[in-house]
């Protein structure tokens, strides 16, 4: 099994400017830009734009269903959002396969991005090391333990994001 088949990949092509590195902000526009919007929604509505749909890919589609559901159980309200970065420059140069974002009341917008890898990696440059096990993908027990695992890692690390922003704004 390869990352796509966890996390999925953009439906249009992300293009990697030869060997020029964009900024980590800058890749991170060019795969928002590349992700389908929400169905139904009309390419000249203002809302259309951010309006991402659903992860397709069973992992990801449940790993966010589940994100949703925790911070909502947990009393967070906003928007949710998922990306995939496979292929991207956003992968390749910043370590960066996937990420979510969650706009709390007020605009303020936190991320969390996550690294998949099939080995051990010595160093984390994303703030979620997915390490996924042969045993994980072909067991549905452990499969669907992974998703809850992945997603209440990410949970966490929203929680601690909008916590230390509230923190500075005290």
């Amino acid at each position: 099994m390869l990352e796509a088949d966890l996390l999925g990949k953009p439906e249009n092509e992300v293009k990697r400017r030869g060997e020029s590195k964009l900024s980590r902000f800058g890749a991170k526009e060019l795969v928002k830009g590349s992700q389908r919007k929400r169905p139904g929604v009309p390419e000249d509505d203002p809302n259309h734009q951010g309006f991402i749909y659903h992860p397709e890919r069973p992992f990801a589609l449940g790993v966010y269903k589940t994100v949703s559901k925790m911070l909502a159980e947990q009393g967070f309200r906003g928007e949710l959002r998922y990306y995939t970065a496979l292929y991207s420059e956003l992968d390749h140069f910043h370590h960066t396969d996937a990420f979510f974002e969650f706009d709390v009341p007020g605009g303020k917008t936190h991320e969390v991005t996550i690294d998949c890898s099939f080995r051990d990696k010595e160093q984390l440059k994303a703030d979620i090391l997915l390490h996924v096990t042969n045993e994980q993908l072909e067991d549905r027990k452990e499969f669907v333990l992974l998703i809850i695992d992945t997603a209440d890692s990410i949970v966490n690390k929203f929680r601690e994001k909008i916590q230390n922003t509230e923190r500075r704004a005290a």
